[in-house]
């Protein structure tokens, strides 16, 4: 776990989670979060995931501990965020006979979407199990499921060294923005400009637009474009800003007629990190309306769901940046003829 990124342990503690609990303790390179309820411990899992982008962490004991974490789970999974979730189990030589906390924990959270999510059978299978696990999290975004024995946790571990590919994710990211996709976009805003400046665009943001504030903002002041953003990413540019059009979705309120006026009347949305895309592009049949450019920070983020005029990839900040670098060389400076309305001003 630490060497794929885990600093913080949520969970609650149990009989049946005693010797990951002390292993997590003793390790100097974790904080064990103990709650009340495992519910809580879920929700803290997840949204750490949100907040540092980084891989989460959640344990619960057998039983009640582990159906507790449920909610939390779901969030993390369709947020798409990276948590992986540990549960304990009873004894192996006593499991699916008797009564006390003998609950089918990996099939549980398996039925709600969660996968994988599986019991680690032998002390052996635990590393190639947790690699694969922490793997899937990391790549898919998504949170995974391991349940694992009190007999199992407490024998000699057989993970003698660093095991999984723990920077993987730094090699998923590209480390620089595609040039020529940047200029062809650059290419291709101009060509939405009217007599009255730009047609309608629209710049929506999501949880991995997150510190990208300051570009965005840059960019859709040069588009007179203005912004709004999903739930996860509210507050990341300045709410106060003439172009910021609050949240978008049914938790938009009192910004939602407002955003969704935007929506309604925009010919093109910029999607900036955004994990569903379903409100900004589709009628209330489900099928897309509007067209889309895409940015994302990796591959791994990109959903084939809708169809993108372009696809940028790498970081969104950058991108932004390279793109109204581009876009300044290419536009009417101010008070020449054709120019859209002063900056604050949708266009």
């Amino acid at each position: 776990l630490v060497s794929s990124g885990v600093t913080h342990v949520y969970g609650g503690h149990g009989g049946a989670l005693v010797p990951l609990v002390n292993a997590v303790v003793d390790n100097p390179n974790l904080t064990w979060v103990c709650t009340r309820n495992e519910a809580n411990a879920s929700l803290m899992a997840a949204a750490h995931a949100k907040l540092t982008g980084n891989l989460a962490c959640v344990m619960a004991t057998s039983g009640p501990g582990a159906t507790n974490l449920t909610t939390g789970l779901m969030d993390a999974a369709l947020d798409r965020v990276a948590v992986i979730a540990v549960t304990g189990l009873k004894p192996r030589a006593g499991m699916h006979y008797s009564e006390f906390q003998d609950v089918d924990q990996s099939r549980l959270f398996a039925a709600g979407g969660i996968n994988p999510s599986t019991d680690v059978p032998a002390p052996e299978a635990l590393a190639p199990l947790l690699r694969d696990a922490i793997s899937t999290a990391m790549t898919r975004r998504t949170c995974v499921h391991l349940a694992i024995p009190v007999d199992v946790q407490a024998a000699p571990s057989p993970i003698q060294s660093e095991f999984c590919a723990a920077n993987a994710n730094l090699r998923i990211a590209p480390t620089h923005v595609d040039p020529e996709t940047l200029d062809a976009v650059a290419k291709h805003l101009p060509a939405l400009r009217g007599a009255g400046g730009f047609r309608r665009i629209v710049i929506a943001a999501g949880l991995r637009a997150v510190g990208a504030g300051r570009a965005i903002t840059r960019l859709a002041e040069m588009l007179h474009a203005p912004i709004i953003y999903r739930l996860d990413a509210k507050g990341v540019v300045d709410e106060t800003h003439p172009l910021a059009f609050g949240v978008v979705g049914v938790h938009g309120k009192p910004g939602l007629e407002a955003a969704a006026s935007i929506i309604s009347t925009s010919e093109l949305v910029l999607s900036l990190g955004v994990d569903d895309n379903t409100l900004l592009l589709c009628n209330l049949a489900g099928l897309q309306i509007r067209p889309m450019i895409e940015f994302e920070p990796d591959a791994c983020a990109v959903v084939t769901r809708y169809k993108a005029d372009f696809t940028v990839i790498g970081n969104i900040g950058d991108a932004c940046d390279g793109l109204a670098d581009r876009l300044a060389t290419m536009l009417p400076q101010h008070g020449e003829p054709g120019e859209p309305g002063e900056p604050g001003e949708p266009g």
